[in-house]
């Protein structure tokens, strides 16, 4: 061998993982013992008179959880973190997009897979990970199971707090919740892929015959037990009516069944399900996974599922209270988006619910109930209604005509431009390459501030798709039947102008350019329509906001949670804001009313939903049932 020179010598010694080493400042160190019992590898403990802490830097695994726990910065922690990195399957990049609705984010092929995944899991005396959940999952405690094995046991763990682990697991931020507050994630390392082990867990046992195909007919099977953990109130039992058939209104749902109570489900719609039934495309969340939660809801007899039911049409707010002890408002945001650009109601100006719904029965070749004309013209005339105020129908565009590819008649050539630049947006454009059209999209804002995953943007980009943040449209035109879009770079006001000077390098005619176009989708997110519960409700969404001196606060600085979530916000006040909107879910908003999911608090998550339901649940069970039904009942009617 070539002896090595000094000074490469010293690189390549440079370049190797450093052990982490562990530097106490026993003159700042006070002994409170906080990082002691939060350290995972019990390498800290208190020694000497003085009652300092000490640490054996040998078995030390670099998870900084006591440097970021420490109230007095006496803890330095340097060098790498000790874990074997993550196995995380790599996602699937079809060789082109069009027509494929295979999943992209594999999963874990095998057991073995799993349980070495489970493995890396620190066994936090303090889990933040558990935090960083908005239902409250026990995380260390179902990857302890699946490191054993035991797969039923991980299952049994997920849902006592969560009903829908196949769908959570996939359509989830984790990369802001559960695995964004992984002590591994924190200290700079692989987060444990928390949510890939869940889909694991779930596909294993709701689907144990890999039944995961494109047969969306196959019943699902559960291992969720209808046991009731509350005893039925006295007298007769205990009615609810639960409005929306999203996540938050089904968890609702299942909970209050779960305690005994007679539940009616109603939704708007043709089938239950809510964003999972049109808002998620199939790459993304299969049709057999997403069909999970209403065979879960149709094999519970204490729930009783009515579609096409429209609160303020069908029936008023003050209707139901009549009827049922309480309501449940889970009808979420619904009304789109009234956009103030010229040619907004053009024909081929579309919006994003449509879009998808009319995309997902295209890819499917299936014609589904919820795309019909009849559906469909109804929607179209409440958008121009609530665009325009007068009752009449806009007029309808066809997005996409029907693709033949034996006569080479598809949509190959379409361009279509998505307003928006969040997740729906991101959701839209992938979905428009699947139908083999040019997608581009814009908004505004710049990117670090746009609340969208990271992930979302990039497989977007990776894709195909021209994503183009701090762009604006200026309007939309028609000449001879032909769509375009004018759009320009957005800069904000405070920056090309300084005291009526135009700034150096900004100032200047912002350059516009003319996109032909076939489709414009708006996907700049909905409102919920306020006239379902005037009189009765506040405006709705509440939208809570976690201020300083919550009670959690404390709990999460004590803990050392600091970060950044998927979307580039800290991870600490998300955390707080989630919270907030659990604690507005636990009380009822007008007499017996209580709200969860979007109508609650703005734009939420698929699980925030659905722990919101549960909470709601809760509430309504520990109000009406220690006493007899008809005092209970009195007493809520004497709120009001």
């Amino acid at each position: 061998m070539i002896p090595l020179g000094l000074r490469e010598h010293r690189h390549r010694q440079n370049m190797r993982p450093q052990a982490p080493v562990v530097q106490i400042c026993t003159e700042s160190c006070v002994g409170c013992s906080d990082c002691v019992w939060r350290c995972p590898a019990g390498v800290l403990s208190l020694q000497g008179s003085w009652a300092t802490v000490e640490a054996d830097t040998k078995g030390c695994i670099g998870c900084r959880i006591c440097e970021r726990a420490c109230p007095y910065n006496a803890i330095e922690v340097t060098g790498a973190v000790v874990s074997e990195p993550s196995k995380r399957p790599q996602p699937y990049r079809p060789a082109t997009v069009k027509g494929s609705m295979v999943e992209v984010e594999a999963g874990f092929a095998s057991l073995e897979a799993a349980q070495a995944e489970a493995a890396r899991c620190l066994k936090c005396p303090d889990p933040m990970c558990v935090w960083g959940c908005p239902a409250r999952n026990d995380i260390p405690g179902f990857l302890s199971a699946v490191e054993r094995g035991d797969l039923e046991e991980a299952y049994r763990i997920i849902t006592l707090t969560s009903i829908f682990p196949g769908v959570c697991s996939r359509v989830c931020d984790r990369a802001g919740q559960c695995e964004g507050a992984c002590a591994l994630a924190l200290a700079g390392g692989d987060a444990v892929a928390i949510g890939l082990v869940e889909r694991f867990v779930a596909d294993s046992i709701e689907h144990p015959d890999e039944t995961l195909q494109e047969d969306g007919d196959a019943p699902a099977q559960h291992n969720i037990s209808c046991e009731k953990r509350h005893p039925a109130p006295s007298g007769r039992t205990l009615r609810v009516a639960v409005i929306g058939g999203g996540p938050g209104g089904m968890s609702a749902a299942w909970w209050l069944a779960r305690g005994g109570t007679q539940v009616d489900l109603f939704e708007s719609g043709h089938t239950v399900g809510g964003v999972l039934a049109w808002g998620i495309p199939g790459y993304a969340l299969p049709e057999p996974v997403a069909k999970v939660p209403a065979a879960l809801l149709a094999a519970t007899p204490e729930i009783q599922v009515k579609t096409g039911f429209t609160l303020g049409k069908d029936a008023s707010l003050e209707d139901l209270l009549a009827t049922y002890d309480a309501v449940v408002l889970a009808h979420g945001a619904s009304l789109p988006p009234n956009l103030d650009i010229p040619g907004h109601s053009l024909p081929g100006v579309e919006d994003a619910r449509s879009f998808l719904q009319m995309a997902r029965a295209h890819l499917s070749g299936q014609p589904s109930q919820a795309t019909s004309e009849t559906a469909q013209a109804d929607y179209a005339g409440n958008v121009w209604e609530h665009q325009n105020g007068k009752p009449e129908e806009k007029s309808r565009h066809q997005p996409f005509p029907p693709t033949d590819e034996r006569s080479g008649n598809g949509n190959h050539d379409r361009n279509i431009l998505v307003v928006g630049g969040g997740d729906t947006a991101m959701a839209v454009a992938r979905t428009a390459l699947r139908l083999g059209m040019h997608a581009t999209s814009v908004r505004r804002s710049p990117e670090s501030s746009a609340k969208v995953r990271r992930e979302e943007v990039a497989s977007a980009r990776a894709e195909g798709v021209d994503v183009r943040f701090r762009t604006t449209v200026k309007a939309f035109r028609q000449y001879s039947g032909t769509l375009s879009s004018v759009i320009i770079p957005y800069r904000p006001a405070s920056q090309i102008w300084r005291r009526g000077i135009p700034r150096r390098g900004i100032a200047g005619r912002r350059a516009e350019e003319v996109l032909p176009l076939d489709l414009v989708v708006i996907a700049t997110g909905f409102s919920t329509d306020q006239a379902v519960t005037k009189g009765i409700v506040r405006r709705l969404p509440l939208r809570p906001k976690a201020g300083a001196g919550s009670p959690l606060e404390n709990v999460l600085k004590a803990g050392g949670l600091s970060g950044r979530n998927g979307y580039g916000s800290d991870l600490r006040q998300s955390i707080l804001e989630r919270e907030a909107a659990l604690t507005l879910a636990r009380h009822s908003v007008a007499g017996r009313c209580w709200v969860v999911g979007d109508a609650l608090a703005g734009p939420a998550s698929v699980i925030e939903a659905v722990a919101q339901g549960r909470e709601a649940a809760a509430s309504i069970l520990s109000t009406f049932q220690p006493r007899r039904l008809g005092e209970g009942q009195q007493a809520a009617r004497n709120i009001r």
